[in-house]
């Protein structure tokens, strides 16, 4: 895999999840999305956030937003 592309993602992810989202979770997110080989959707992620906060507790429902 591309260095580029994996660093151009993780850059993507934190970016999108900011500063209240450890470093080692953003990492996790970005290997989710490279290893399904699929480019990070910020919106699909913004989204999934704002269904987990309507929902607190919601937790399983994040997993099937985020990595459709």
């Amino acid at each position: 895999m591309d260095i580029k592309r994996i660093e151009q993602t993780f850059l993507d992810v934190s970016k999108t999840t900011g500063w209240a989202v450890d470093k080692r979770i953003a990492l996790a997110v970005t290997n989710v999305y490279l290893s399904q080989d699929q480019a990070f959707d910020a919106e699909k992620h913004e989204a999934a956030v704002e269904v987990i906060k309507k929902n607190e507790g919601g937790l399983h429902l994040c997993a099937r937003i985020c990595f459709m």
